[in-house]
C-alpha cells in the first residue's frame, strides 16, 4: 500500500484500490484482534426468501420477526452459542444489544457442537427502506462464512447474483447457498430448480459453492444445514479462510499494474544488451556477503556454536569410567562456566543487530553504492572523454562527460557532509571523539 501510494495518480495505482487495499488490511488486523473462538455466520436473502424463519429454526425460538411480503429484519440480529468472548466481536460486527440473544438463556442447554457460533439474520439485501442495504453489504464484508437464502420465485435474481455472488467469485470457500421453501415444489420441481440454480452457479465461477435445500415450515434439510454450521465452527478456519480470500482478491485487482510477461518476451534482445548494466556484479555481491556475515556476527556463531557442541558431546561420548566418575563427584565447574558463557554469546550475537552491526552494514552499502559514481570519475573505458591535467573535461564530450564534470562538484560537499551526518550518529549513540593534542 504504501508503494502504491507513491505511484497513484492517471499513470499509477487506482485510488479506489489502495483505499480498499488499506481498507482491507485495517480489517484484517480488527479480526484477527477479536476472538479466534467464535465464527460468524451470516444467512443473507431477499423479502419474502424465508431466512428469518431459517434463523429462528436454527436458533430453536423466535427471536426475528417474520414476514413475507414486506421487510420486517430491519437491524441485524444474532443468536450465540457460547457468550463468553463474544462481546467485543458483536460490538465490531454492530448488532445491538436488544438484538443479541443466548442460546443457552432460551432453551434449557445449548448445543455443545455449535459452541462458537455467532449467527446472524441480516436486512433484506432488496429493502427499500434506507440504510438496509447498506448494513447489508457492510456485514457481507465482515461475516467469516456467508449463507445465501434464495427462494423457488427469485433463486435467480441479478440483484443478488450481480451485486454479490459474482464480486465473491474467489470466495467459494467461505459461501454455501439454501434453497428454501422446498415445500412448495414437488420433488421434480425441487431438482430442476436445483440443476438450473447449480448452472448459474457454474457460469459464475462458483463451481465450488455448496447448495442445500431446506424448508424453514417442515424443518426438511435443516440438520444438513446445521451439520455445515458445526463443520464450519469446529475446524474453525473460516475467518482465515475469509481474510485470505479477500487478500486475493486485491491481488488479483492488483495484477494489471505488474510488467506484461509478453511485452517482456518481445523486449529480449534488449534486455540482454543492457542487462549487464542492470545486474549487480559478482564481485559486488561477494563484497556484501562478505560484509554482511561479518556484521551479522556468522564466523563468531560458527565458532562458539561448535566448541559448545564440543563440550556438550562429551556427554554422550568418551571413557564410560570417566563419564560415571564425574556424573557421581559433579560437573566440573570451569567446564560449566565455559559452557554457560558460550551459550550467552550465542544469545547475544541472535539477539539483534547493535550499533557497531547497523554501521558495518551502512559503510558496505555506502561503499557499493559508491563504486558508479567513482567509475564516472574517473571516465572508464570512454575515449571520447579526455581528462585535462586539472581534473576539467573537455567541452566537446557528450552528456556523459557533463555528469562527469557534475558528479566531480557534487563529490567534495557530499564527503564533507557524510561526514558530518556520521559525527552526529556517534553523538547520538554516545560515541565521542578524543580531542587532539
Amino acid at each position: 500500500v504504501q508503494i502504491g501510494l507513491a505511484r497513484s495518480g492517471p499513470d499509477g495505482f487506482s485510488e479506489k484500490l489502495l483505499n480498499d487495499a488499506e481498507q482491507l488490511l485495517a480489517q484484517a488486523g480488527q479480526r484477527l484482534r477479536m476472538s479466534s473462538a467464535h465464527t460468524v455466520v451470516a444467512l443473507a436473502g431477499g423479502t419474502g426468501s424465508g431466512k428469518s424463519s431459517l434463523f429462528n429454526r436454527l436458533a430453536g425460538a423466535d427471536f426475528s420477526a417474520v414476514g413475507v411480503t414486506r421487510p420486517v429484519t430491519r437491524d441485524p440480529h444474532a443468536c450465540v452459542w457460547g457468550v463468553a468472548g463474544s462481546g467485543p466481536l458483536l460490538e465490531w460486527l454492530g448488532v445491538q444489544r436488544r438484538y443479541r440473544y443466548a442460546r443457552s438463556s432460551a432453551l434449557d442447554r445449548g448445543e455443545d457442537a455449535m459452541a462458537g457460533l455467532i449467527l446472524l439474520d441480516l436486512p433484506d439485501h432488496d429493502s427499500v427502506v434506507s440504510g438496509d442495504s447498506g448494513q447489508v453489504d457492510r456485514l457481507v464484508g465482515l461475516a467469516d462464512l456467508m449463507v445465501w437464502v434464495l427462494d423457488p420465485q427469485k433463486y435467480a435474481d441479478a440483484a443478488v447474483h450481480r451485486r454479490y455472488l459474482v464480486p465473491l467469485a474467489g470466495h467459494a470457500e467461505v459461501i454455501a447457498v439454501v434453497l428454501n421453501q422446498a415445500d412448495r415444489l414437488s420433488a421434480a420441481q425441487a431438482e430442476d430448480c436445483i440443476t438450473d440454480l447449480r448452472r448459474l452457479l457454474d457460469s459464475e465461477d462458483l463451481n465450488d459453492v455448496q447448495v442445500l435445500v431446506t424448508s424453514a415450515l417442515t424443518g426438511g434439510g435443516v440438520d444438513d444445514l446445521r451439520k455445515l454450521l458445526i463443520q464450519t465452527v469446529s475446524a474453525r478456519r473460516a475467518a482465515s479462510a475469509r481474510l485470505s480470500a479477500d487478500v486475493d482478491a486485491i491481488v488479483n485487482r492488483l495484477m494489471p499494474y505488474a510488467a506484461d510477461p509478453a511485452k517482456s518476451a518481445g523486449k529480449e534482445e534488449e534486455e540482454e544488451e543492457a542487462g549487464a548494466a542492470r545486474t549487480v556484479p559478482e564481485d559486488t555481491v561477494n563484497l556484501l556477503v562478505e560484509a554482511f556475515c561479518g556484521a551479522a556476527g556468522v564466523s563468531a556463531v560458527g565458532e562458539s556454536l561448535q566448541s559448545a557442541r564440543e563440550l556438550r558431546a562429551l556427554d554422550y561420548v568418551g571413557w564410560p569410567i570417566g563419564w560415571l566418575a564425574e556424573r557421581i563427584t559433579g560437573h566440573d565447574p570451569a567446564r560449566k562456566v565455559r559452557l554457560g558463557k558460550l551459550w550467552e554469546e550465542l544469545r547475544s550475537v541472535t539477539a539483534g543487530p547493535s550499533g557497531a552491526q547497523q554501521a558495518e552494514i551502512d559503510n558496505a552499502l555506502t561503499m557499493v553504492a559508491d563504486r558508479p559514481i567513482r567509475r564516472a570519475l574517473h571516465v572508464e573505458g570512454n575515449p571520447r572523454c579526455a581528462r585535462h591535467g586539472d581534473g576539467g573535461v573537455a567541452a566537446g564530450g557528450d552528456r556523459d562527460c557533463w555528469l562527469v564534470a557534475d558528479y566531480r562538484r557534487l563529490a567534495g560537499p557530499a564527503a564533507r557532509l557524510r561526514h558530518r551526518w556520521r559525527g552526529v550518529a556517534r553523538r547520538d549513540r554516545g560515541v565521542r571523539r578524543v580531542p587532539r593534542r
